[in-house]
């Protein structure tokens, strides 16, 4: 079995290191937009998962920043500031009903990870997004193209 290295993110979620026992990451502050990096949960302190490391395996990919803490569950602040503006967004279309905004709103946590109702909530999201006429419409769907996972972004078809 392997075991993760700690990495270091910025508080609006840009990716530092992913291995800060094994690469000098001595940034206290993100160098794309100033804003103050951790290594662990604000929460419960636990270290922020980065690579995953398995002796005599070499890895290949692009490295992902954790949405929610390991150790309590709690967002991390990127995740915790990405749900607060799309639903700040949502408030602002005219065009859905208070209980359409709401449902909308219940998608975001399930298209940012997968979960049983991640597709639902794909679907749900799409028939409500699809129905937009504002200007805003653009500028939301790429804040969620940034942050839905890719393969329920697709199903979505906002493109």
């Amino acid at each position: 079995m392997g075991y993760y290295k700690t990495a270091k993110i910025c508080l609006n979620g840009h990716l530092i290191s992913n291995n800060i026992e094994n690469h000098s990451a001595d940034y206290p502050f993100c160098t794309s937009c100033g804003s103050k990096t951790i290594t662990i949960c604000q929460n419960c302190q636990a270290p922020i998962h980065g690579y995953y490391h398995i002796e005599g395996v070499v890895s290949f990919g692009e490295p992902t920043v954790p949405a929610f803490c390991h150790n309590c569950g709690e967002p991390y602040p990127w995740t915790k500031t990405f749900l607060e503006t799309a639903e700040d967004m949502v408030d602002m279309f005219d065009e859905l009903t208070p209980e359409q905004k709401l449902q909308l709103k219940e998608t975001f946590p399930d298209l940012i990870v997968e979960t049983p109702k991640s597709k639902l909530a794909a679907l749900q999201a799409s028939k409500l997004i699809n129905g937009f006429k504002s200007a805003g419409k653009d500028i939301f769907i790429s804040m969620l193209k940034e942050k839905v996972i890719d393969s329920l972004f697709l199903l979505m078809h906002l493109n």
